[in-house]
């Protein structure tokens, strides 16, 4: 039963061909979470019917099922137009809840408490987090990381920006302020991007909670949809077999040039 003394969250779902992942990140995510008042969505991008009826079989209070492939920016939107909650917490289907199990609770009482947060970000493995302008705070015993925007950031790298679509909890009127994702054909990382950009010429900034940093697992590597993911996991494969890396890495230099060599060995 829903306890509306608590504001209401919206947990946003984002899925696409990969029903197993959805089924195991939702049930983490049901198992661990124990916020009382919360909206379940799932968008999902055109996958399949089979897997669409699939979908419908997991208990959510609103479906938003595509029925063909129009992008992560148009599921992004689907599903954020679908919240009615005032925040929304945004999961794609390969990442599964661990502990503290009252994350919610504290990170939604800062956003009450600070309004130039515009959103929590519950995943701090990024390697280059630290670069970030940061200042350290103390709410009520709750310690926490405030990331500034630096407007006049121009990287191309989605992972310079305060902002990231991994686990996060985001203040819906974000989205009323600086619009929504772009809805143009482009690669994940420049929809990323994209949106990176604006958040971060915007007037809000980032947090991270003290404890609260790492609470997901990131189960979907392997089997990713992201062209730059792949590329990273084709380059583990072919470099545990050196021959193979020897020979792929010669092709590749033989075949683009130097300038692409260095993009696919680059780490």
């Amino acid at each position: 039963m829903k306890n509306t003394e608590y504001p209401l969250v919206s947990v946003l779902f984002i899925t696409y061909k990969r029903f197993d992942k959805l089924k195991e990140t939702y049930d983490n995510f049901v198992k661990n979470c124990t916020y009382p008042n919360l909206e379940l969505i799932v968008a999902d991008d055109g996958s399949p019917s089979k897997i669409q009826d699939k979908i419908k079989t997991i208990h959510f209070d609103k479906y938003c099922l595509s029925p063909q492939n129009k992008g992560l920016g148009f599921n992004q939107n689907q599903g954020v137009e679908a919240a009615s909650g005032d925040y929304i917490l945004n999961l794609q289907d390969d990442w599964n809840l661990l502990h503290p199990s009252d994350f919610l609770q504290k990170a939604v009482s800062l956003l009450q408490a600070e309004p130039k947060i515009g959103l929590i970000r519950f995943w701090g493995g990024q390697p280059n987090i630290q670069q970030f302008r940061k200042q350290a705070f103390s709410l009520d015993s709750l310690d926490y990381m405030l990331f500034e925007g630096d407007k006049s950031l121009k990287s191309e790298e989605a992972s310079s920006y305060v902002y990231s679509d991994r686990p996060h909890l985001k203040r819906k009127i974000i989205h009323e302020e600086i619009g929504m994702y772009t809805t143009e054909k482009l690669p994940v990382l420049k929809v990323e991007l994209e949106f990176c950009k604006r958040f971060e010429a915007s007037r809000f900034d980032a947090a991270v909670i003290s404890g609260y940093e790492d609470l997901f697992d990131h189960t979907g590597l392997e089997d990713s949809f992201n062209v730059e993911q792949q590329k990273e996991n084709f380059r583990n494969k072919i470099n545990q077999t050196p021959i193979l890396g020897w020979m792929w890495r010669a092709y590749v230099k033989f075949r683009y040039g130097h300038q692409e060599y260095q993009k696919w060995i680059r780490k």
